[in-house]
C-alpha cells in the first residue's frame, strides 16, 4: 500500500510543478490586461493633450549604443519586444512537450482553430483593400493578444468552462506563433547573407547547448543577445531571436537524479525570470509607446476608410466566425475533437474574445506600412476593434443564460 501512495505523491508534485508555469503565465497575463488599459489610456491622453508634440520627440530621440545608434521607440519595438516573443516561445515549447499541445488530440484542435483565425481575417481584410497600397496590411487583423483576452476570461471567473479558458489559451499561443511565422516570410528586408550566416553559427551553438543539457541561462542570454544583433544585421526581424532561443534551452532539469523533483528545469527558471518582467513591463511600455495617436478630424474621416473598416470586419468577424468555423469542420470530419462539456456557442461567445488583436496587430502595423497616416488610421480602427471584441465578447458571456 505505501507504494503507491508514495507514487501519487510524486506525481502530485510533479503535476504541480508542471502545471505552475501555466498558472503563473495566466495570472501575469490577466494584470498585464489592466496594466495594458492604462498604458493606451495615458498615451492617448499625453499625444491629444497641448504637449502631444513632446510624445512624439520622446520617442524618437535617438540613443548611441555602441557602434550604431537607435530611437527609443526602436529599442522598444526592436529590443523590448524580443523579451515577450522569448516569453511566448517558452512557452510554446512547454505546452508542446508537457501542456496543452502535448499530444496529438490536443494539439490539433487549437491549432486549426489558430488557422482558421488567421485565414479568414486575412481573406476578409483583402476583400477591402485589395489592389490598393493598404493590402501590404493584411496580416494586422491576423493576430491575437494573449494580455488583454486573458484578462477578460478571468474576469469573467466561472461563466466560462475551464476547457475554453485552456482553448482560448493555447489558440493564443499558436496564434503568436503564427504571427511570428508571418513577419519572419513577409516583413523582413533584404538578407545580408554574411550576418546570416553568422547567425546560423550562433544557432549551432545554441543547438549544442540543448544537447548538452546546459542549465546556466545566463549562457543563453549571452547568446541570444548575439544572435539579436546578427538577425538585426541581417535584415530578419530581430525580434524573432527571442523564439528560436526559447526553442533551444532545455526542458530537462540540469539534475538528472529523478528523486529529485524540485530542481527546476532551465526552461521553466528563464520563464519565471522573464514572464513577469515582459507582462508587467514590456508589453505596457510597448503600448504606452505605440497607442498613442492624435485622434483628429482626418483620423476620424479616415474610420470609414478600406483599411479602417478592413481591419474592423476582419478582427471582429473573422477571427470570431473563422475560428469557429474551423474547429466545428475539423471537428465533424473527427479530425479533432471539440471538448465535451462546451457548446458551439459557447465557443463562439469566447472566440469573439480573439478578436482583440492590440498590441500584436499594432506590432504587425509598423512593419507593414511606412506612411504615418495609415499607420495612425490602422491603429485607430485597431484600439477600437479591440474594445468592440473585449466589450461585445464579455457582456455576451456575462449574460449568457445557460439552458437547464
Amino acid at each position: 500500500m505505501p507504494k503507491p501512495i508514495l507514487k501519487s505523491r510524486k506525481f502530485s508534485r510533479a503535476f504541480v510543478r508542471i502545471s505552475r508555469p501555466f498558472l503563473e503565465f495566466l495570472q501575469i497575463q490577466q494584470a498585464s490586461g489592466y496594466l495594458l488599459l492604462i498604458a493606451t489610456l495615458a498615451a492617448l491622453l499625453w499625444s491629444n493633450s497641448p504637449f502631444g508634440d513632446s510624445f512624439i520627440h520622446f520617442w524618437h530621440t535617438k540613443v548611441d549604443i555602441y557602434i550604431t545608434s537607435f530611437t527609443i521607440e526602436q529599442l522598444v519595438n526592436d529590443g523590448l519586444m524580443t523579451i515577450f516573443f522569448t516569453v511566448v516561445g517558452l512557452e510554446i515549447k512547454g505546452e508542446l512537450v508537457h501542456g496543452t499541445l502535448s499530444t496529438k488530440e490536443q494539439a490539433i484542435l487549437p491549432v486549426v482553430g489558430a488557422i482558421g483565425g488567421m485565414a479568414f481575417p486575412a481573406i476578409i481584410f483583402l476583400l477591402f483593400n485589395y489592389g490598393t497600397n493598404a493590402a501590404s496590411g493584411w496580416a494586422i487583423p491576423t493576430a491575437t493578444d494573449i494580455a488583454f483576452s486573458l484578462a477578460i476570461i478571468q474576469l469573467l471567473g466561472n461563466k466560462v468552462a475551464l476547457s475554453l479558458k485552456v482553448f482560448l489559451m493555447a489558440l493564443a499561443v499558436v496564434d503568436d506563433l503564427g504571427a511570428i511565422v508571418i513577419i519572419a516570410a513577409f516583413y523582413s528586408s533584404q538578407l545580408n547573407w554574411t550576418y546570416f550566416s553568422y547567425s546560423l553559427v550562433v544557432v549551432a551553438v545554441l543547438f549544442l547547448f540543448n544537447k548538452g543539457n546546459v542549465k546556466n541561462i545566463f549562457l543563453y542570454f549571452i547568446a541570444g543577445g548575439i544572435l539579436w544583433y546578427c538577425l538585426h544585421e541581417t535584415g530578419i526581424h530581430p525580434t524573432i531571436s527571442g523564439v528560436i532561443l526559447a526553442l533551444f534551452v532545455p526542458l530537462k532539469p540540469g539534475n538528472q537524479n529523478v528523486k529529485d523533483l524540485k530542481a527546476d528545469p532551465p526552461l521553466e527558471k528563464m520563464l519565471h525570470l522573464l514572464n513577469g518582467f515582459s507582462g508587467l513591463f514590456v508589453m505596457p511600455i510597448f503600448a504606452f509607446c505605440n497607442a498613442g495617436l492624435k485622434v483628429n478630424f482626418k483620423a476620424i474621416d479616415n474610420l470609414f476608410s478600406p483599411l479602417s473598416i478592413g481591419i474592423f470586419f476582419a478582427l471582429l468577424i473573422g477571427k470570431s466566425f473563422g475560428i469557429t468555423i474551423a474547429s466545428v469542420i475539423s471537428s465533424k470530419l473527427k479530425l479533432t475533437k471539440l471538448p465535451a462539456d462546451i457548446k458551439i456557442y459557447d465557443l463562439f461567445l469566447v472566440n469573439i474574445l480573439a478578436g482583440i488583436g492590440f498590441t500584436m496587430s499594432i506590432f504587425v502595423t509598423n512593419l507593414a506600412f511606412q506612411n504615418p497616416e495609415m499607420i495612425d488610421s490602422a491603429k485607430l480602427a485597431v484600439i477600437i476593434t479591440s474594445f468592440t471584441a473585449g466589450l461585445l465578447g464579455y457582456f455576451l458571456i456575462r449574460f449568457r443564460q445557460n439552458p437547464q
